[in-house]
């Protein structure tokens, strides 16, 4: 069992701690809503990696609560996203029912597959990170209408950012810089060095 999100998964206001577990050969999802160490709801969702990879969890229809998405990794050489929908209220609000509520290409093998709202519309977007060991470059694709992207890029990051060997994430948790921004945090050796990723005002 390993820690995959803290994220409202109810629409409670709070944030929940999201665990998975993959040993009997699928993603059990494990939520714990009153942060007392038990799991109020467990819900599978996809076939434990390599078939699915665990990419986070985000809101993809705007309903306030956390949806979960896997990326199946290598068909027609691409990523195959796939998501649930979470459904519930407050206090008690469940993950999905495991079935694929939506799924759309984006990116190639090789990228790195990330989360994050982009563009400040309460939408979780796709977002890859092209040439990780090399050149890192990121691009990312907004979310439509409770649904993916098309599957082409209305994101592109300025500059290369980061270097081989780096961790990538995506998060929105400096509010006094213009919205929309995203935080990259890079993890090295232990240390954590953080940058700032922001699209330019239209």
């Amino acid at each position: 069992m390993t820690p995959h999100a803290v994220i409202d998964v109810n629409g409670d206001g709070s944030d929940d701690l999201v665990l998975v577990d993959d040993s009997p050969g699928y993603h059990n999802y494990m939520v714990d809503f009153n942060l007392d160490g038990t799991s109020d709801n467990v819900a599978g969702f996809g076939a434990a990696a390599p078939t699915h990879l665990l990419v986070g969890m985000t809101d993809i229809n705007g309903d306030g609560l956390a949806d979960r998405v896997l990326d199946l990794d290598g068909i027609n050489g691409g990523f195959t996203w796939h998501f649930d929908y979470s459904t519930g209220t407050a206090p008690n609000g469940v993950l999905g029912d495991g079935g694929l509520d939506g799924g759309a290409l984006y990116g190639v093998s090789g990228m790195i597959p990330l989360l994050g709202d982009l563009n400040d519309d309460g939408l979780g977007d796709r977002v890859v990170v092209i040439d990780p060991l090399a050149n890192p470059t990121w691009q990312g694709d907004f979310s439509q209408g409770g649904i993916f992207g098309d599957g082409n890029s209305d994101f592109f990051e300025l500059a290369p950012f980061g270097v081989a060997g780096d961790q990538f994430l995506l998060g929105d948790v400096v509010t006094t810089i213009p919205e929309p921004a995203a935080l990259a945090l890079f993890l090295l050796g232990g240390l954590a060095i953080f940058g700032i990723s922001r699209q330019p005002p239209e």
